[in-house]
């Protein structure tokens, strides 16, 4: 099954009184703002597909049309049975119909116009049973039967027959008109009769007025017609916080969930330095993979082919240090390269110290205070009330130490870590949805958090910051990757 990106967006929904065979139940129009994107069928679901995910289908409606025919004479149940089953194989999404808004939203594709091709449909725009007597269109062919889908021209957004070919099941309870239901493209499951579902698009056995984007269709979910089949959406499934996914080169990555934080520190807090405020709450939107580990000798070598860090004995699981910025670019330019369904990057800062604190509003992850039996720094100078630990004096293997609550190590020592941003000394002014600041500042400089194996516990702090050159390169400076779908 091959699916297209749907953006999020605004749209009106519903169609003007002006349009010409327009139905009742296609108003009132309403704006319908849908902040998440999603992935749509490219294509109705075909009978081969049906076949395979439910062991049967070749016994439906046009039995000879073929396997790249839609499925039709299956009711709204079936489809439900269809998702279920495909759930099942838990392949990374979750399956469901579209919503009625995500339908017209997707097939509009950015249009106003009665159809996704204008005002008028022609013969190689969509597969119905004829295109008389609608806006002046070309007169065509009368068609008795479905055909096999992506026959005829793609919308905007690379979908195809959501004008005609079969009728679309959709999620929703029918009502008459759209007064009071939802905007946010929600599917509506509770008003109106809930004895009937949508379907939307028009078919092989429809008129081209009826095959308008905001043609409105509805049955009984039991209904089963041979001019009914469906497509289907799909979402990434949810991840769990601290859920661990691993790359073609090893690397693990720790799922980190959308929210919000105060990033910087207050006042009050020991050792804090002016570039730490002022405090402001960040909104991450969008959940993101982040490495557990700093980047490794080992990861560095297979994709580099060298090894540049001063500590090389310590081994292929120490991080690499003795990297600039720079440096860090190119690795990753290296690892999108691959194109292994991921799209990597430093982390932002604010993606960073969010990542850092766990959740938690205390100096470190672990609390108030740090010794070096909690992290990689100089024990001989911990924070608050830890007591004095030892100092190796060099970097160790990641994951030497407890990892934070999200599942990642060595947020605090080992090595300072390069995010993507400007240096900028304050935070006022930039951005507060987790994005990198790439313009404000000093644009030669870029930023590293977390301290290092050379440096006391007071700059291991979540908030503490650092700054230098994009081109130096230091024993004490490494960075870690994020990666999010592609």
């Amino acid at each position: 099954m091959e699916f297209s990106w749907i953006p999020p967006g605004s749209f009106v929904m519903g169609s003007p009184s002006t349009e010409s065979q327009r139905g009742d139940n296609e108003g009132p129009q309403r704006q319908v703002t849908l902040r998440q994107g999603f992935w749509m069928g490219r294509y109705e679901v075909t009978r081969e597909e049906y076949e395979a995910v439910m062991g049967y289908g070749s016994n439906l409606g046009f039995k000879d049309c073929g396997n790249d025919c839609p499925i039709e004479s299956v009711s709204w149940l079936d489809a439900k049975d269809f998702l279920k089953r495909l759930n099942e194989m838990n392949d990374g999404f979750v399956y469901s119909l579209p919503t009625e808004a995500e339908w017209e939203y997707a097939a509009r594709a950015g249009t106003t116009t009665a159809f996704a091709f204008g005002d008028s449909l022609g013969p190689g725009q969509a597969h119905i049973q004829t295109f008389s007597g609608f806006d002046e269109a070309i007169s065509g062919q009368r068609n008795r039967r479905p055909k096999g889908v992506g026959r005829y021209n793609s919308n905007a957004w690379g979908l195809y027959d959501m004008h005609g070919n079969v009728w679309e099941w959709v999620e929703d309870v029918y009502q008459g008109n759209y007064a009071g239901l939802a905007a946010d493209g929600s599917a509506n499951t509770e008003k109106g009769d809930i004895s009937l579902r949508v379907f939307r698009g028009g078919s092989w056995d429809s008129l081209a007025g009826s095959a308008r984007s905001a043609v409105r269709g509805r049955r009984d979910p039991s209904t089963r017609e041979n001019y009914i089949g469906f497509r289907v959406v799909a979402r990434p499934r949810p991840q769990a916080v601290g859920e661990i996914r691993r790359n073609s080169f090893g690397m693990e990555f720790s799922w980190v969930p959308p929210g919000s934080f105060t990033m910087g520190s207050p006042s009050e807090e020991r050792d804090r330095g002016e570039d730490e405020g002022p405090q402001r709450v960040i909104d991450i939107k969008t959940g993101f993979w982040m490495g557990r580990h700093e980047v490794t000798q080992g990861q560095f070598k297979a994709v580099m082919g060298t090894q540049p860090s001063r500590f090389d004995s310590c081994g292929a699981d120490c991080p690499v240090e003795n990297v600039s910025w720079w440096d860090a670019q190119d690795f990753i330019k290296k690892l999108n390269e691959r194109n292994d369904g991921f799209v990597y990057s430093l982390p932002s800062e604010a993606e960073w110290e969010y990542a850092a604190r766990a959740g938690s509003k205390t100096v470190f992850a672990f609390g108030d205070a740090l010794s070096s039996n909690q992290a990689n720094f100089d024990g001989t100078r911990p924070y608050g009330s830890a007591p004095q630990g030892p100092n190796l004096d060099k970097t160790t293997k990641v994951g030497s130490y407890e990892p934070n609550a999200w599942g990642l190590h060595d947020m605090h020592g080992n090595v300072w870590e390069w995010v993507e941003d400007v240096w900028r000394y304050a935070y006022e002014g930039l951005p507060t949805d987790g994005s990198a600041n790439t313009t404000a500042g000093e644009s030669g400089n870029r930023v590293l958090r977390g301290g290092s194996w050379g440096y006391g516990g007071a700059t291991a702090r979540s908030a503490e910051r650092l700054f230098t050159t994009r081109n130096l390169r230091s024993d004490i400076f490494g960075f870690r990757v994020v990666a999010r779908s592609r």
